[in-house]
């Protein structure tokens, strides 16, 4: 639909020019939307990656401390605990440095073991070429 101005007689299509700007404002609207729903569904699957694997680490503890606790016991803890520097070499972690810092002064604290899995999980680390 063209309307014709009185002034300079030129068509003008207003409703394809609105029309188009809705489209575009609609689209960057759903882009966002859409990388912002990826951000929220990565952040969940990777809490529910760390709460499983921490119900599994627990888990073959209290297996391992029924079964035979001298032995197995101590070396199991000992593999948990260094369990957030071997993520975060494995994912090649731009912090590295500093979760091995956290992870040694702050790890027997639980509360600091569970804040060093936490860093080593996030997704800072170097960008893959191949």
């Amino acid at each position: 639909m063209t309307a014709v101005t009185d002034s300079n007689l030129v068509p003008v299509d207003t409703v394809g020019t609105n029309l188009d700007h809705r489209k575009r404002v609609f689209f960057a609207y759903s882009s966002l939307v859409t990388i912002m729903l990826r951000t929220i569904a990565m952040s969940v699957a990777q809490a529910a990656a760390i709460l499983l694997g921490a119900w599994l680490c627990v888990s073959l503890t209290r297996y391992v401390f029924e079964k035979d606790p001298f032995y197995t016991g101590p070396l199991l803890i000992l593999l948990f605990y260094f369990l957030p520097i071997g993520v975060a070499a494995l994912r090649k972690h731009n912090s590295l440095l500093s979760i091995i810092v956290t992870n040694l002064w702050l790890g027997w604290t639980v509360i600091g073991w569970i804040v060093a899995l936490i860093w080593a999980c996030d997704t800072n680390v170097e960008a893959d070429y191949d």
